[in-house]
């Protein structure tokens, strides 16, 4: 208990100090705290020590912990698997693979790689009460700001998230969300992310 406490409260000092030892022995421990404590400890370590970790776990419990990584480090981590076994962890999550498979087919640091695949989306054509209660179905998205797509699901907006609860609920959506949209490409890598002059008016980047 003691062990599984110090793990959930504080995961990068773990981390650091079973980096040096070997990762059969590291596994072991991994495999008695709960996914969520064996996570938080993963994501703390050097991607290649993680991801061999892992490789001595079963599937099901590789896949626990993996699925409880924040999408971004999951990918970093999965890339350092042979790629037998980092299709086998992905099989072992079914449909909640899938936000790491859209990551995965991007290059390695690259903005489609790094990006959080969940986001908060919302139509153009809806009005702004029909926008919160979508909202409130997928409240676990909700950070900064909603995106406004068109129906055929091209980026026209963006509404923050404060701008959309003090608007009158039959106001359009349309007619309330900014424009232009700091957007960056998919394919541009960190030096174009770091260097990106939206990050001065927003906390976020659409990634395209």
């Amino acid at each position: 208990r003691l062990c599984s406490a110090y793990a959930e409260q504080h995961p990068a000092e773990v981390a650091r100090v079973l980096e040096p030892l070997p990762t059969g022995e590291v596994a072991v421990l991994l495999d008695h705290l709960e996914p969520q404590e064996a996570a938080g400890v993963v994501a703390s370590m050097l991607p290649a020590i993680a991801a061999d970790c892992l490789s001595h776990l079963s599937l099901e419990r590789a896949g626990a912990v993996v699925d409880r990584l924040p999408p971004d480090r999951g990918v970093v981590i999965l890339r350092q698997l042979e790629p037998e076994a980092q299709a086998s962890v992905l099989a072992s999550l079914g449909d909640r693979a899938d936000r790491l498979r859209r990551l995965l087919v991007h290059h390695e640091n690259t903005a489609g790689a790094l990006m959080d695949p969940d986001v908060l989306v919302v139509p153009d054509d809806v009005t702004i009460g029909d926008a919160r209660a979508l909202v409130e179905q997928v409240d676990h998205l909700a950070s900064y700001y909603a995106y406004v797509v068109s129906r055929d699901q091209r980026l026209v907006g963006m509404i923050d998230l404060r701008d959309m609860m003090l608007a009158l609920p039959s106001r359009a959506v349309a007619e309330v969300m900014r424009q232009p949209v700091a957007q960056i490409a998919a394919s541009s890598g960190r030096q174009a992310i770091l260097a990106h002059p939206g990050w001065v008016d927003v906390h976020a980047l659409a990634v395209i």
